[in-house]
């Protein structure tokens, strides 16, 4: 079954930024480690600082990219931030390419 991900921040849940962040490397780590890992993951707006310099996941995101996971962050979003020159995983992506990598999936996971 394929599957796409859109993961559009940096933390889990608004409440509380600091345990958001500890979810989200939970999560990064689990997803690391599962058999059926999705086709693509997507990284826009501060979820693209997931995969810069600084990124607490970075290398659960660089284990996914080894297994064959496609890695794209949004150019967009890199050059708003202006982090585009710490990007350490994956390729530059644009709304296009989510686009075209999300409708053909069966399912689509959304962490916003």
């Amino acid at each position: 079954m394929s599957k796409a991900m859109i993961i559009a921040t940096d933390s889990i849940g608004s409440n509380n930024y600091e345990l958001g962040t500890v979810l989200m490397t939970s999560f990064f780590m689990n997803l690391a480690e599962n058999p059926d890992p999705p086709c693509s993951i997507h990284f826009l707006n501060e979820g693209a600082r997931l995969t810069c310099e600084g990124s607490r996941v970075i290398d659960f995101i660089k284990r996914l990219e080894a297994r064959g996971v496609e890695i794209a962050t949004c150019q967009t979003c890199l050059e708003y931030l202006n982090i585009e020159e710490g990007l350490l995983v994956g390729n530059v992506g644009s709304m296009f390419g989510t686009v075209n990598a999300v409708l053909p999936a069966e399912n689509t996971i959304v962490i916003a």
